[in-house]
């Protein structure tokens, strides 16, 4: 299991790359108090996230307010390999909807659609 440092970095990796997406994060410490901090609570709701963009799509049920719980969930519960695990398969679900649509827009710029 990583330290808190290497997390600390990820997330700020992973902050820089969704900000470059236009998907811009925001933290203040009221949104923290709607996050859940029991452990087994967070990994259920992030498992819903998971389950729920499957089926919706991953921008559409991953916005502003879950991925500051995804965020939050991670840097609260840094010890926990189950919210690691769930948190980051729902930003790497949102991530790739993300490019998917990118390329979209860009291939259907190129053809002047």
């Amino acid at each position: 299991m990583a330290g808190a440092g290497s997390v600390e970095e990820m997330m700020a990796r992973l902050k820089q790359r969704f900000k470059a997406a236009g998907l811009e994060t925001k933290t203040d410490a009221a949104e923290n108090s709607n996050l859940v901090e029991d452990e087994s609570r967070c990994v259920t709701q992030l498992k819903t996230y998971v389950k729920l963009c499957s089926n919706m799509g991953a921008s559409f049920v991953i916005n502003g307010k879950a991925r500051n719980e995804i965020f939050d969930s991670i840097r609260i519960h840094v010890n926990s390999s189950n919210v690691l695990i769930q948190a980051l398969t729902c930003l790497n679900l949102l991530l790739i909807d993300v490019q998917k649509d990118a390329r979209k827009k860009r291939s259907n710029y190129q053809r002047g659609v």
